[in-house]
């Protein structure tokens, strides 16, 4: 018979996986960026994009992403990324950056980075 803290782990282990997949089914299909392209793992993680960054191939993963599913993509479970221009408007009309972002900006110009 197991001891009741074996018991009481594998509760807590479970709980936790049971957790994981309930996040996870979120972020695929009812969060607020399920719609934006990417890869499954990138709306679910952000595991992959440290392991390329580990591998020094951040780069050229996020270039691929970039070459498969357009100029607009998911980069990560909050993460949006684009290299068109004109997406900058359309990304942040839809979803707006925090306003933390305006203390980066220098004698009041905005830049890419400060774009609310």
């Amino acid at each position: 018979m197991e001891s009741l803290p074996v018991r009481a782990g594998l509760a807590v282990a479970g709980g936790g996986c049971a957790y994981a997949l309930a996040v996870a089914f979120y972020r695929l299909h009812f969060g607020p960026l399920k719609d934006v392209p990417g890869p499954w793992y990138t709306k679910v993680s952000d595991l992959w994009l440290a392991v390329n960054a580990l591998a020094l191939r951040r780069v050229h993963a996020i270039d691929a992403i970039f070459v498969k599913y357009g100029p607009v993509v998911r980069l990560g479970p909050n993460k949006i990324g684009f290299i068109d221009p004109e997406a900058k408007k359309i990304v942040y009309s839809r979803y707006p950056k925090d306003p933390y972002y305006n203390v980066f900006r220098v004698e009041g110009v905005e830049t890419t980075f400060t774009t609310l």
